[in-house]
């Protein structure tokens, strides 16, 4: 009779404080516990009580000292051995039974850092103490005549104690997990700046977006102001020549670096200094940068780039077309493995194509980066795959 008694006791406790503490993981945060002894809240007791699966644990050695338990740790059967006067409880750690005289339940404990946590409930009312809950803090409390102060009391007289030790032993939220780095692309624009530049600007400047603008000299010469706002705003500025005549930017080696140099020279004047060392020979650089070419190039200290992405802008004349045209050659160029580098040019239609063309990148996690001097040069001759 009495081991079904004390097997009712412990079922109705484990219901009771499972409907009114939710599970919590093994933490000082949602599952801490205040365990209480009549009138004191044990703030002392080491590590802090907390609630797990809907059972209030507390360390079984610091709080015995506060109930005048005699402790008994027999390390060959696994037992932990419970006194106080003729009254014995023995915890088995490896049977996981509960036992007082000739009866047994099982039990449930855990282990934090050494030292175990056993069932607040389950022990105290093996002892004779009643035990009660409350919201507020949360409290469990063991009890016996000399209680004086109701939950609710208890809970305001030690209201700022409790808050403080909560904030102290609750440890930060975790950090979520670091979005994912958007995996970069290139928008490039040739030929400019003119009128239809500043209308690029401000989309790419209210997107977040940064690009490389391949500029020839006289425009750059004829627009100073739209030079400095690709500066200012953290666009990569780019030469691609003077010209753009095949038959005098490629009439020697010396001439097409001599257009890269005085385009350049244009860019540093206005920019007080300032310029990359990125080109994009006209036409790209198949096939008129032959080894020569490339090798005076190369001796300038220029980085040429070409594109794996051809909008055909200039061709269609239509937003809608070379929309379609253009994802549809990122789509592939992505599904290779490499990375989108755009060729654009700053045209009326330009905004149009943008809006559809990053709108694409973005549902692929793509964000147009600029092209730098830090990054391996790509193009039509060394055919690497960028990343």
């Amino acid at each position: 009779m009495k081991s079904r008694f004390l097997a009712i006791i412990t079922l109705f406790f484990a219901l009771f404080l499972f409907v009114l503490v939710k599970p919590a993981k093994a933490d000082h945060g949602s599952s801490l516990i205040f365990a209480a002894h009549n009138d004191q809240i044990l703030f002392n007791l080491s590590p802090a009580p907390r609630v797990i699966n809907g059972v209030s644990y507390v360390p079984v050695r610091s709080f015995s000292k506060h109930f005048g338990f005699q402790v008994d740790w027999i390390g060959a059967t696994g037992e932990i051995r419970l006194t106080k006067g003729s009254q014995v409880i023995t915890l088995n750690t490896k049977t996981k039974q509960f036992i007082q005289g000739n009866s047994s339940v099982p039990f449930s404990y855990i282990n934090i850092n050494n030292s175990v946590l056993v069932p607040y409930r389950q022990i105290s009312e093996a002892f004779g103490y009643n035990v009660s809950f409350s919201y507020k803090g949360p409290i469990a409390r063991v009890s016996d005549e000399n209680a004086k102060l109701t939950l609710d009391q208890l809970y305001e007289t030690n209201k700022t104690q409790i808050e403080a030790y909560r904030k102290e032993h609750t440890p930060p939220p975790p950090k979520p997990p670091a979005p994912s780095p958007a995996k970069r692309a290139f928008l490039t624009f040739d030929d400019g700046p003119n009128k239809h530049t500043a209308g690029i600007l401000d989309y790419l400047k209210s997107n977040n977006l940064k690009a490389t603008f391949f500029v020839l000299k006289p425009n750059a010469d004829s627009n100073p102001a739209l030079i400095k706002r690709m500066f200012n705003e953290g666009h990569t500025i780019a030469c691609h020549g003077v010209t753009h005549d095949k038959s005098k930017f490629y009439s020697s080696p010396s001439s097409a670096v001599g257009e890269m140099k005085s385009c350049f020279d244009t860019v540093k004047k206005i920019t007080g200094g300032a310029a990359s060392n990125v080109i994009r020979t006209p036409y790209g650089s198949k096939p008129y940068m032959t080894d020569s070419y490339r090798t005076a190039m190369n001796t300038a200290g220029y980085k040429m780039w070409d594109w794996n992405v051809d909008s055909m802008d200039w061709s269609y004349n239509s937003a809608t077309k070379t929309s379609q045209y253009t994802n549809e050659q990122i789509n592939a160029v992505i599904k290779s493995g490499a990375a989108p580098l755009v060729l654009l040019h700053d045209r009326t239609d330009t905004v149009a194509i943008l809006k559809s063309v990053t709108s694409n990148l973005k549902n692929k996690g793509y964000t147009s980066v600029p092209v730098t001097s830090s990054i391996q040069p790509y193009n039509f001759w060394n055919k690497y795959v960028l990343k």
